[in-house]
């Protein structure tokens, strides 16, 4: 199987297709590691992925996700305005793609709103002329994503129990190319 047939599985399905797998250990981990200056490494922190699913026509073909891109820290991202959703924390989280259990592709996604929902992780230009180094004011930048982004993150969205992914994408106001 070719990486574009598995990407094309990831935009024609839903979350009927596929068997979600929670609250077990995925076993694949992330680790946080520090040195001192003597050269000894620690273990810091550990993370991981907190879901896994397999597609039900194809069990070679897996998706998990759950894994922070960052912990402990306060992330950004210029779309999201405080009035935009009703809690403004927002954190980023890695999706893996599997086939045969190696990793074919791995993503970022956004949950917004008190983890009320996923979205794409978007992309910014500039549209008012200016450069990215000048100051910029609320209409400044246009924000889009790809159309696998978007199903990507609207299938975990729907794996994830899928509240109102249409709304919340809607009121992001993120373009899709």
């Amino acid at each position: 199987m070719r990486l574009d047939e598995i990407l094309q599985i990831i935009s024609d399905t839903d979350a009927s297709h596929w068997h979600v797998i929670t609250d077990y250990p995925i076993f694949h981990h992330s680790f946080e590691v520090s040195s001192s200056g003597s050269g000894q490494a620690s273990i810091t922190g550990v993370e991981s992925h907190t879901r896994r699913a397999v597609l039900r026509s194809d069990i070679d073909v897996a998706l998990e996700w759950g894994m922070r891109r960052m912990r402990d820290e306060k992330e950004f991202y210029p779309w999201n305005e405080p009035q935009l959703f009703a809690d403004p924390n927002v954190h980023t989280f890695w999706v893996d793609l599997f086939y045969r259990d190696a990793v074919v592709e791995r993503e970022m996604l956004v949950s917004v709103d008190g983890s009320r929902a996923t979205l794409p992780v978007a992309h910014s230009r500039r549209i008012d002329g200016k450069s990215f180094g000048e100051p910029a004011t609320s209409g400044s930048y246009e924000h889009y994503t790809t159309r696998a982004e978007y199903d990507l993150a609207r299938l975990i969205d729907d794996l994830d129990g899928g509240r109102d992914f249409d709304g919340y994408f809607a009121r992001s106001k993120f373009k899709i190319e």
